[in-house]
Parts: C-alpha cells; structure tokens; sequence
C-alpha cells in the first residue's frame, strides 16, 4: 500500500488481507499482539487508502485486526472526522522531516 497525502510525506505498509464482503471491503492485518484501533494513527489512514483504491465511500471499508493463528477478529471504521485527523497529523510529522531534510 501506497498513500501519498501531497504534503511531503508519503506512507507505505503492507495489509495482510483484502476481504470483499456483501457491504464492506475490509483490510485485515495479521498481529501477535492485539493492538487499540486508537493507539495508533496508522489504522484511519489504512481505511482512507481502502477508500481510495477500490474507489468506495469510507463507510462501505473498514479495518481489521487478527490474530496469526486466525482467531480474534477485530473490525472497526472510522468517520470522515477521525481521517481528517490523521492525515493532518501525518501533514504535520510531513511538515517536520522536511523541515530537518537535508536532501533538499
């Protein structure tokens, strides 16, 4: 996966999994550990990328969790109001390496 937001930064990561499920496509990526959806700015920013891929609104994607054995599942989404924040904290970190870039 590939999200490249224009403000200098651009993110790349791996989705273990693309479900195509009757309403929703999902991402799902495999853990050892289980991880809050909250913690981590990565999760709203993996659901824009669904979004944006597969050319569907943000309420038919939706994040998972799950464990390498196949047991816990755990799905959520975030609303348009949620991404807007982290792809504005991510502008923000953008903002920061460049500031410290030496390449110019």
């Amino acid at each position: 996966m590939e999200l490249d937001i224009g403000r200098f930064i651009e993110v790349g990561g791996e989705i273990s999994r693309v479900d195509l499920l009757p309403d929703r496509y999902r991402g799902t990526l495999l853990s050892t550990s289980s991880i809050p959806f909250s913690d981590e700015l990565r999760f709203p920013l993996i659901q824009l990328y669904l979004s944006i891929r597969y050319q569907r609104p943000l309420s038919e994607c939706s994040i998972a969790l799950q464990s390498l054995n196949g047991s816990g599942l755990s799905e959520t989404s975030f609303d348009q109001g949620t991404i807007d924040e982290a792809v504005d904290e991510l502008g923000r970190i953008g903002e920061i390496v460049k500031k410290h870039d030496k390449v110019k």
